[in-house]
């Protein structure tokens, strides 16, 4: 998650999430194991960086 600013949000930088893999459903996008994004509590831009992947959909 970046500022609007580009900048990563501390704590939810790329560093910090969690990989995503396989073939998933439901699945729930962590930083270091924590998925609550509601502490952000300012304006964010979300980054998605994928190898080798499709998105199908992602809701917030």
């Amino acid at each position: 998650m970046q500022c609007v600013d580009a900048n990563p949000l501390q704590g939810y930088s790329l560093a910090d999430c969690d990989l995503l893999a396989g073939d998933e459903e439901d699945k729930v996008v962590t930083w270091k194991g924590e998925g609550d994004i509601s502490r952000v509590g300012e304006m964010a831009a979300i980054r998605v960086e994928m190898f080798q992947a499709k998105l199908f959909a992602y809701r917030l």
